[in-house]
């Protein structure tokens, strides 16, 4: 009876520790149907415990903590020969004793890289662990980090939850045409790991290059989690940042084909379900992002223009863009022309989706420079930027007596320190270190040559943080011809776009610039907020000019007085002649 009764106790003891070690994925089932799934796993470790992990982030639901400051890294910019193991669930490189670590962020203190892997999907499903509002992507990065032990606080814990000893950064994997050459070394040696246990060196690792730049960083998601996969213990810190990696197909397709679960079973789909978030919350680092009126529908969980004015100095009252009501701009005689230099120079620009509108910026050593005008300095081009609406509405920022045009370019320039009046400041008022030339945009019949380069390279940065290269580019190309830019309104205001810091001097030019239909529809539909939100209508509503004054560089109707005083003198000399006939 005692013997049977042992034999029975180390019975059930062989079959839990079987168990346990035999996990799996979902799809691995098929061909192994002893191994313990994903849905069994609540019977291993701590796998059916109420704060698991990964989860769905529902971002109208998290909220902001300012204790979420930047993360500081430490050693990630060290190249390192590092052993990559298919571990029969993953590839995962090694990072123990390298001395690479990391701070801040919100964590109570320094946490030591242990290892980072992957999951993935295949070629069929996305394989993301984490999502965002129900979006997962192809992959999923994880830099796992231990707390060290002369780093614990008195509470013991991080700022999310005591006890928690693990902090795991988590990067989405987005998948792009153009290969990601820093990923090369790691995607070649795949190859020579394709059986679960095997183990080879790769060379000149910085892990600094293999997630995005550190200034993408300070967004992201935090929550108390647990590993993802057993025994999932409830120690980890989760980091999960919405700036993605970008990898080519060909890279992709590599972790779908390389790896082996098993002789017959490739190493594809390696990632545990979604699981129940329950009473947890999930912080942000950064409180609601701003938006346009446009993506309020599908994003919900941002804050539109009707209350920017919660925003910085959005609710200042000196803001822009204005109508410009003709009758009521003032001359000014020492509003004079422009002088433009080097704005006939070709420069390479960097054409970027910045999540808001299409930006030409600059190198920093560019000479281009305007000054006169009734600035006083001289100011340098920093970037140009575009606003616009869709086939069915206008979406220039500015207004000239109510009327709106399809779109709108704004060139900024900034003060240079050394050109400085005395006064400190322009005509229009002390301390504004920005000038702005905008220019209205409408639609044309004719194509604008000049701008070709520029609409091709759109479809280049369909999504936010795409950028590409546009080549030889003259500032003076894009904008009307010098002779007819000595009608222009001047006020001051502020940058459209939260923080709406008030230090700008903004120039609107009366002449204006022509782009064909085709060209405008280029604006309207090759750019994307987000994965399924076109980039439309980004345009700030008109703003209150309060006490301000509008100056004008001529009359104030500007060349509606030119075209209305020509009527005026064919209607003069009609009377004339009509009154000489009879």
């Amino acid at each position: 009876m005692t013997f049977t009764y042992v034999c029975f106790f180390l019975t059930l003891h062989v079959i839990i520790v079987i168990s346990s070690e035999e996990w799996c994925y979902e799809i691995v089932k098929s061909s192994v149907p002893h191994c313990v799934g994903p849905r069994e796993w609540k019977t291993i470790g701590s796998c059916g415990k109420s704060e698991q992990s990964p989860i769905n982030i529902v971002t109208k639901n998290t909220e902001f903590k300012n204790t979420l400051t930047a993360f500081h890294f430490s050693g990630y910019d060290l190249a390192n020969d590092l052993t990559i193991t298919n571990n029969g669930h993953s590839a995962q490189l090694s990072l123990e004793g390298k001395g690479i670590t990391m701070s801040g962020g919100g964590l109570d203190g320094t946490y030591s890289a242990l290892q980072f892997h992957f999951h993935w999907g295949s070629s069929d499903m996305l394989g993301s662990e984490h999502s965002i509002d129900g979006e997962r992507y192809e992959a999923e990065l994880h830099i796992v980090h231990s707390k060290t032990a002369n780093s614990r606080s008195s509470s013991g814990g991080e700022t999310t939850g005591s006890g928690r000893t693990i902090a795991v950064l988590g990067f989405f994997i987005e998948e792009t045409t153009v290969n990601n050459a820093k990923y090369d070394s790691i995607i070649a040696a795949l190859d020579k790991i394709r059986a679960t246990g095997t183990n080879t060196t790769v060379s000149g690792v910085k892990l600094q290059e293999l997630i995005p730049e550190e200034k993408y960083l300070e967004h992201f998601y935090r929550y108390d989690g647990s590993l993802t996969t057993p025994t999932c213990d409830e120690t980890v810190t989760w980091t999960v940042f919405p700036e993605t990696i970008k990898l080519g197909t060909s890279q992709l397709k590599a972790f779908y084909t390389k790896l082996n679960y098993s002789a017959d079973a490739v190493m594809v789909e390696n990632f545990r379900p979604i699981q129940e978030l329950g009473n947890r919350t999930v912080y942000t680092s950064v409180g609601k992002p701003w938006c346009y009126e446009v993506q309020l529908s599908p994003l919900e969980n941002c804050i539109g223009p009707g209350e920017w004015a919660t925003i910085d100095s959005c609710g200042g009252k000196e803001q822009s863009p204005i109508n410009i009501v003709l009758e009521e701009a003032e001359v000014n005689k020492s509003l004079n022309d422009f002088e433009f230099n080097n704005y006939n120079a070709e420069n390479d620009f960097v054409l970027t989706n910045n999540g808001h509108s299409a930006e030409l910026s600059l190198e920093e050593e560019n000479e281009i420079t305007i000054s006169g005008g009734g600035l006083q300095g001289t100011y340098k081009a920093k970037q140009l930027h575009f606003h616009w609406g869709n086939s069915d509405m206008v979406g220039s920022e500015h207004s000239i007596n109510g009327k709106r045009y399809a779109a709108e370019l704004h060139i900024v320039h900034t003060l240079m320190s050394s050109s400085r009046s005395e006064s400190g400041g322009d005509i229009t008022g002390e301390g504004r270190t920005i000038a702005v030339l905008a220019f209205f945009i409408e639609e044309s019949q004719e194509n604008n040559s000049n701008y070709d380069g520029i609409i091709q390279a759109l479809n280049d940065i369909r999504s936010k943080d795409l950028h590409t290269i546009v080549s030889q580019v003259k500032l003076q190309d894009l904008i009307p011809e010098e002779k007819k830019l000595n009608i222009f309104y001047r006020y001051d205001g502020s940058l459209t776009t939260p923080g709406c810091a008030e230090t700008v001097t903004w120039t609107v030019f009366n002449e204006t610039i022509k782009l064909g239909k085709s060209q405008l529809e280029a604006f309207y539909t090759k750019l994307n907020y987000s994965a399924d939100a076109v980039m439309v209508e980004n345009f700030r509503p008109i703003q209150i000019l309060g006490v301000r004054k509008v100056h004008t560089s001529v009359h104030t109707s500007g060349v509606e007085a030119v075209v209305s005083h020509s009527r005026h003198l064919l209607l003069s000399i009609i009377v004339a002649y009509i009154v000489l006939i009879f």
